[in-house]
């Protein structure tokens, strides 16, 4: 983007509105040639898994692992 915009200031500095390469970048009015980015919101890190498998499912009795399990063992006793 800065090479693009080299062109804008040699404009500049034929109509004598800039003599400065980096004022005139930087300058608020000058936003749209896009030198300058606007910083990124801040992601969250993720919570902190402290289980002895992290990232693993846990079976628990109500999870859905477990409830078809436990609805197959029915079935068979059935």
């Amino acid at each position: 983007m800065v090479f693009r915009s080299i062109y804008h200031f040699t404009q500049a500095i034929e109509q004598g509105i800039s003599t400065n390469l980096v004022a005139y970048l930087t300058a608020p009015e000058n936003r749209d040639l896009g030198v300058v980015k606007a910083p990124r919101p801040q992601r969250q890190p993720p919570p902190l898994d402290l289980s002895p498998f992290p990232g693993s499912q846990v079976l628990t009795p109500r999870s859905s692992v477990m409830v078809k399990a436990m609805n197959r063992a029915e079935k068979a006793e059935s």
